[in-house]
């Protein structure tokens, strides 16, 4: 349960971050110097939307895995989707007993970045 609550933490952390950076502006030297920009701001949300995204990602590999291997099943054909199957299954541990997913979800998110 907890891979859930990790993945909706992201999601709402993704969520804040779609909000405009400058509907947070600021009023500085009474109006005068009204033209700061915010795009470093934006730019550091951006970054950490990417973060957040490849969590969320992870977590959902990490769950399809763990179902496919329950439920004793396998991706059909020889495409793309059953070779990241296979490479994402070797890569994660194979016990499905309930535990602490946390290094599965960071193996899975490397998996991810490096596809």
């Amino acid at each position: 349960m907890i891979t859930e609550y990790a993945a909706q933490s992201a999601l709402a952390e993704l969520r804040g971050a779609a909000q405009p950076v400058a509907l947070g502006h600021a009023v500085i030297s009474r109006g005068v110097e009204e033209h700061a920009s915010f795009a470093s701001t934006g730019a550091r949300r951006l970054l950490e939307s990417v973060e957040h995204s490849g969590l969320v990602l992870a977590c959902e590999l990490v769950a399809a895995v763990r179902a496919l291997r329950m439920r004793g099943l396998v991706p059909a054909g020889d495409g793309e989707l059953r070779s990241f199957y296979e490479g994402a299954a070797e890569r994660l541990n194979s016990s499905v007993a309930d535990r602490n997913l946390t290094t599965d979800i960071h193996e899975a998110a490397a998996l991810l970045a490096a596809s």
